[in-house]
């Protein structure tokens, strides 16, 4: 049971990694947008594109705290 949090845990990280990727893209996009395209979305928009990835994250490390402390509780 450990190793599937520690495996949740590793997802998380790597979720984050990709959420901090695609926002800056998008951020990257909407800049050029604006200067080029003629956007008018302010670039501050981008951010809305982590809130998707906050709640996988925040789910995928709940669950395995949840997991370790079963896990802790079935050893004890």
């Amino acid at each position: 049971m450990k190793k599937v949090a520690w495996i949740l845990f590793g997802i998380a990280v790597l979720l984050s990694d990709l959420m901090c990727a695609h926002v800056a893209y998008a951020y990257r996009d909407i800049i050029c947008g604006t200067e080029h395209l003629g956007y008018s979305a302010p670039p501050s928009l981008a951010f809305l594109y982590a809130i998707p990835y906050l709640f996988g994250i925040v789910a995928l490390a709940a669950v395995g705290v949840v997991i370790l402390i079963k896990a802790r509780k079935r050893q004890a």
